[in-house]
């Protein structure tokens, strides 16, 4: 494949998302991916470690209740679209713009129309574990030239957020799946929703050699 962005050796990773929220990000309904995290996070909960991943959809936990009534049209496509186990269709590519840590359920409720998860879902994530707070990521999503068919293994299976591709994709004519002017005109309403968000920029890594001589050739 070739690479359609100079400045990228290719997506390393993958995200895991139940597959109607991926139909829905596909389709421009929502840019805004809300996660507070499995049990098998790193450290026990979800961080935005990525900004650049493809969407690999699952299919359990994602009940008829878990989605608002009037999005339910996003389960039925992605259960009519499910292929045979144990293959996993990849057909979007996301690249993080902004990132939040969002610690109010009012903060939460201003951004209710920006997705398809119903009131209970949000509710149970973000009270999870006794912590009430929740990331919400914005991404602009971009459709695969031709969709990937992806063998799920342990990793899939478990309860986390990132899986670490087997090699690199590089992505070839993906599509923006929203407009330029669309996609910031969502980009800005979630800004002033969020505003009193904590925006999230991931720590550097500490270099605990930094200080000494360099020993090793």
């Amino acid at each position: 494949m070739t690479l359609s962005r100079p400045s990228q050796p290719g997506v390393r990773f993958g995200f895991k998302e139940w597959a109607s929220v991926c139909e829905a990000l596909g389709s421009g309904r929502q840019i805004f991916i809300l996660r507070r995290g499995g049990i098998q996070e790193n450290g026990g909960e979800f961080v935005p470690s990525h900004s650049d991943f493809l969407l690999l959809p699952t299919y359990w936990d994602q009940q008829v209740s878990s989605i608002k009534p009037a999005d339910r049209v996003f389960l039925a496509r992605a259960h009519a679209s499910q292929p045979p186990a144990p293959s996993i269709p990849i057909c979007f590519h996301a690249v993080v713009t902004d990132s939040f840590r969002i610690q109010s359920l009012a903060t939460l409720e201003r951004v209710r129309d920006f997705h398809i998860w119903s009131d209970e879902v949000i509710t149970e994530r973000y009270h999870r574990w006794r912590c009430d707070r929740i990331f919400g990521l914005i991404v602009r999503v971009y459709q695969l030239q031709e969709p990937i068919i992806m063998e799920a293994n342990a990793d899939y299976a478990g309860c986390r957020s990132w899986i670490s591709l087997p090699e690199a994709v590089v992505t070839v004519s993906e599509t923006p799946i929203l407009s330029d002017p669309a996609f910031e005109r969502q980009r800005q309403e979630l800004h002033a929703r969020l505003a009193d968000a904590e925006i999230w920029r991931p720590r550097p890594p500490v270099d605990f050699f930094s200080d000494r001589p360099n020993d090793v050739d």
